[in-house]
This record gives C-alpha cells, sequence and structure tokens, in this order.
C-alpha cells in the first residue's frame, strides 16, 4: 500500500514540476489533489494514532515551510509565487514539519546549483526568472522515497 500511495503522489508532483517548468504556473487544481490526497492517506493509513495528533502533524507541516516562503515573500516582493507556497503547504501537510523544511532546503539546494550551473555557462542571467517547483517537487520526492515518513 506505501508503494502504491508514494507512486501517485509521485505522478502528482512530476505532473505539477513539468507544468511549472514549462509554464512558471502551478496550478491549483493541481495543489488541491496532492493535499486532498495527503489527508485521506493520513487520516486513513496511519493505524491507531489519535486524531488531533494527526491534525497536529498536518496543521504544523503545513504551516512550516509554507509560512517561511510567505515571510520571505513579503519581505522580498516577488522572491517565490503562491503556487510554490500552496505546493509548500499542501506537502507539508503530509511531511510534517521537520521534513518540509528539509525538503525546502534541498530545493533551495539544487536550485541554488542549477543556477551557478547555468550562469557559469551564460544560461542564465543574474535578474532572470527560474521555476522553482520543479525543485520542490524534487526534495519533496526526495523525503517521500528516501526517508520514512
Amino acid at each position: 500500500m506505501k508503494f502504491l500511495n508514494q507512486m501517485i503522489i509521485t505522478w502528482i508532483l512530476t505532473k505539477i514540476a513539468v507544468r511549472d517548468w514549462r509554464e512558471q504556473k502551478i496550478l491549483n487544481q493541481d495543489v488541491t489533489i496532492l493535499f486532498c490526497f495527503c489527508l485521506i492517506q493520513l487520516l486513513f493509513c496511519t493505524g491507531q494514532i489519535k486524531v488531533s495528533t494527526v491534525l497536529f502533524h498536518m496543521l504544523s507541516g503545513a504551516c512550516s515551510a509554507s509560512g517561511l516562503l510567505l515571510l520571505i515573500t513579503i519581505l522580498i516582493p516577488g522572491a517565490f509565487g503562491g503556487g510554490d507556497i500552496k505546493l509548500m503547504a499542501a506537502a507539508g501537510s503530509m511531511l510534517g514539519p521537520v521534513e518540509s523544511l528539509h525538503s525546502l532546503a534541498a530545493a533551495i539546494f539544487l536550485c541554488g546549483i542549477y543556477i551557478l550551473a547555468g550562469m557559469v555557462s551564460g544560461k542564465i542571467k543574474r535578474n532572470s526568472v527560474v521555476a522553482f517547483g520543479p525543485f520542490l517537487c524534487a526534495g519533496i520526492l526526495y523525503h517521500l522515497w528516501c526517508t520514512t515518513i
């Protein structure tokens, strides 16, 4: 069952990453589907855990990384898009607060490598806009497949 859940989440995140890479747009419906699937997975696949514990895990996870992205966007307008913030809120509800922050850190690291390589090769200029969603999806997928949630 866990493998099937991971495959479905991987499919959803891949769809989000490809669209964001091509169009720099993360659709609300895709984020809603991800959130609903994560909600169903947590509520029905967690065993004997109390509902209050699951809700605390979801809310703290949804607010941790997405709250940080929102704060950065408020301080530096245009730093991140609304889709990136909503994506991290949806994924954070499944991952929890610590793993969602780890996913965000992995995404920032991967994006930094991409931008550095692009600037060295001359394909990316200093003020270029880069889609961050695919890197968020990569960080989320890393924690989905390589750690226990």
